[in-house]
């Protein structure tokens, strides 16, 4: 009775994730599929005290690493300890924070 139905359709053309939404790609993991050892960098435009944490789907951290006052690096990242299962690496860099997800095996 004067009621009107409107539906809508919604294509994605790619998949979004933790990396496609999160800071311009400031921090990369180069593999997401680890065992061991997890190989991370991150590039800033400048120096500031930067830490790193390890964070499950809970949003319980589960690791802090001390990464200094640095701009840009490599670090490689002890997850033997970890359970199987997907995480996300958040490094916040000053007032900034970038996240990437990875799965350990």
């Amino acid at each position: 009775q004067g009621d009107t139905i409107k539906v809508a359709t919604y294509t994605l053309t790619e998949a979004v994730g933790i990396n496609e939404i999160t800071n311009n790609n400031l921090v990369r993991i180069n593999q997401t599929l680890v065992s061991n050892e997890l190989n991370a960098s991150f590039n800033f435009e400048h120096a500031a005290n930067t830490t790193a944490s390890i964070i499950n789907l809970n949003g319980a951290t589960l690791q802090n690493i001390n990464l200094d006052n640095t701009s840009n690096g490599n670090e490689v990242i002890n997850v033997s300890d970890l359970a199987a299962g997907m995480y996300i690496l958040s490094v916040k860099h000053g007032n900034t924070v970038a996240n990437a997800r990875f799965v350990k095996q």
